[in-house]
């Protein structure tokens, strides 16, 4: 058993078709093929694209459900291109997926070899935690959200009484 050197979790390493080693998780996953868009990888049937089920898939719909390994979730950033000036760079990115040139995806993939959908469902989680945070670190001034006093009542304030 290996371990991946980003994240220290447990990896196994799979043969492909094509003689390439890759890591995968050393436990087997349930997936549900076709809904979804991560990668699973098994001997038999090579790359397949689904999502991990549910424990109340894996009981309820047995029949719709492969065992293949899942990719290790390990972050892979791969070959990407070497920037020569990256703000130009992702300007022109934005101004392709803008045109309908290239997708997100595409972009995300050339420009860091990342995965966009994953840096998505990061952002999403991140920005969560944030809202956590400022809340604890800036917590409302005490007495907000409270009702201020009326100054024309009638405790001294300058109402409108003639």
């Amino acid at each position: 058993m290996s371990v991946c050197k980003d994240c220290g979790r447990e990896i196994d390493w799979m043969q492909t078709a094509e003689g390439r080693y890759i890591p995968v998780d050393p436990e087997p996953e349930f997936v549900i093929e076709g809904d979804g868009d991560e990668s699973f990888y098994t001997e038999e049937e090579g790359v397949l694209t689904g999502r991990r089920a549910t424990p109340e898939e894996v009981q309820t719909r047995e029949a719709k459900i492969n065992t293949p390994l899942g990719f290790a979730d390990c972050k892979w950033n791969g070959p990407s291109r070497t920037a020569l000036n990256p703000s130009q760079e992702v300007e022109a990115a934005i101004k392709r997926v803008d045109a309908g040139f290239s997708t997100a995806e595409e972009e995300t993939a050339q420009l860091t070899g990342g995965d966009y959908n994953r840096n998505i469902r990061k952002r999403a989680i991140e920005a969560a935690r944030k809202r956590e945070v400022d809340k604890i670190a800036n917590p409302p001034p005490s007495g907000a959200g409270q009702t201020p006093p009326d100054p024309g009542g009638q405790e001294g304030g300058t109402g409108n009484a003639q």
